[in-house]
C-alpha cells in the first residue's frame, strides 16, 4: 500500500503455492478495504498485518482441482477480514481455474468472474471454515460446467456475487461448450463510487473463439435459467459485453468482430449505466453490434 503521495505504507506477501500464470485481481470498497484474488496449486500461507507487526493469519488448503482459486479481504491496515476459495472437481492439469477478476460495488457486494474448464465447480463462502484439512465438502453449492449433459467438461466463465461478509448470493455462467480457448472476462459495475443504491448492474465482457456461446441467469441452485440469448461467432476471436442487474438477471447483451481475431482488455461502467469498452481488433474492418435484449435483433450493426 502506497497512501496518495506515493509513499509506502505497508506490504504483505502470500507464500507458497500462487500460480503466477494467469494474473491475479485486487478490488477496493469505498471504506478503503481490498480484496485480492489469485491461484494455487498447493496450500497457501495468507499473512496480515496486526498492530504493526506481519504474522499468519491462516494456511488455506487447496481443497480439490488442480488450480484452486482463493480470496482474502483486508482493511485498510493489512488485516485480514476474511479469506475464501472457489475449486473444481479434478485434479487433471487441463482442467482449469484462469484470468481471476474482481469488483466491488457502493455497497460491499463483491463480483467474481473466471474462466473455467472442468466438469463440475464447487461454491464456498465465509459460513464455513476452508482453512483446514477435511473441509472439503462443506461448500454452498456444486454446479456441472455443462449443464445439458452434466459430468461433461465444458469452457464458461462464471460471474458470482457475494455480501460484504463473503456470503454467497448468486452465480451465473456464460457457456461456450467444449472447446478449451481463452475467454478472459473483465467486469465492471454502475455504482461502484455511491453507497446505499442497490441496484447495481454488472457488466461483463469477454473474448470468444469460432463457437456460439449461450448466457444464463443469476441463479443459487445447480441448474441456472437460460436467458435465450445466444451469440454466433463473427471471425475467428470475437468479443461480447453482457449486463445483468443486481439479481443476476440478464439484461442485454452485445459483440464486436470482423473476420480476423478481437480480444477483450477492460470494461467499465458509469453511474448513469453507460459503458466503455477497451479492447484489440486485427480485423481490417470491425462491425459493432447493438445491445440485444428480448425486443432487438443481436444480428442488427449499429
Amino acid at each position: 500500500k502506497v497512501d496518495k503521495s506515493g509513499m509506502f505504507k505497508w506490504n504483505i506477501s502470500n507464500l507458497y503455492g500462487v500460480v503466477p500464470n494467469y494474473k491475479s485481481s485486487v478490488a477496493c470498497d469505498l471504506d478503503g478495504n481490498i480484496v485480492i484474488t489469485g491461484l494455487h496449486d498447493s496450500s497457501i500461507d495468507i499473512y496480515q498485518i496486526v498492530d504493526g507487526e506481519v504474522g499468519l493469519y491462516k494456511t488455506l488448503n487447496k481443497l480439490r482441482g488442480y488450480y484452486g482459486l482463493y480470496m482474502v479481504k483486508y482493511n485498510s491496515d493489512g488485516k485480514v477480514i476474511w479469506a475464501n476459495g472457489l475449486y473444481l472437481d479434478t485434479s487433471s492439469s487441463s482442467d482449469q481455474i484462469q484470468y481471476p477478476v474482481t469488483t466491488i460495488d457502493g455497497n460491499g457486494n463483491l463480483f467474481l468472474s473466471a474462466q473455467l474448464y472442468g466438469e463440475y465447480v464447487y461454491i464456498y463462502d465465509t459460513r464455513n471454515p476452508i482453512y483446514d484439512e477435511g473441509h472439503e465438502n462443506d461448500y454452498r453449492l456444486v454446479v456441472p460446467l455443462d449443464l445439458d449433459s452434466p459430468g461433461t467438461t465444458n469452457n464458461n466463465i462464471i460471474l458470482l456475487k457475494y455480501n460484504k461478509n463473503g456470503i454467497f448470493q448468486w452465480y451465473t455462467f456464460v457457456n461456450a461448450g467444449a472447446t478449451q480457448l481463452p475467454l478472459v472476462p473483465s467486469i465492471s459495475v454502475d455504482n461502484r463510487f455511491i453507497k446505499g443504491i442497490n441496484s447495481a448492474n454488472v457488466y461483463l465482457s469477454g473474448t470468444y473463439n469460432n463457437t456460439t456461446i449461450k448466457f444464463y441467469e443469476g441463479s443459487t441452485t445447480d441448474s441456472p435459467g437460460y436467458s435465450g440469448a445466444s451469440l454466433a461467432p463473427i471471425g475467428s476471436n470475437d468479443v461480447f459485453i453482457v449486463r445483468y442487474n443486481s439479481e443476476g438477471i440478464f439484461d442485454w447483451v452485445s459483440r464486436t468482430g470482423g473476420t480476423n481475431d478481437e480480444t477483450n482488455s477492460s470494461i467499465v461502467a458509469t453511474v448513469d449505466g453507460n459503458v466503455y469498452f477497451a479492447g484489440e481488433f486485427r480485423s481490417a474492418t470491425i462491425d459493432v453490434y447493438q445491445g440485444w435484449s428480448m425486443d432487438n435483433d443481436p444480428n442488427s450493426t449499429v
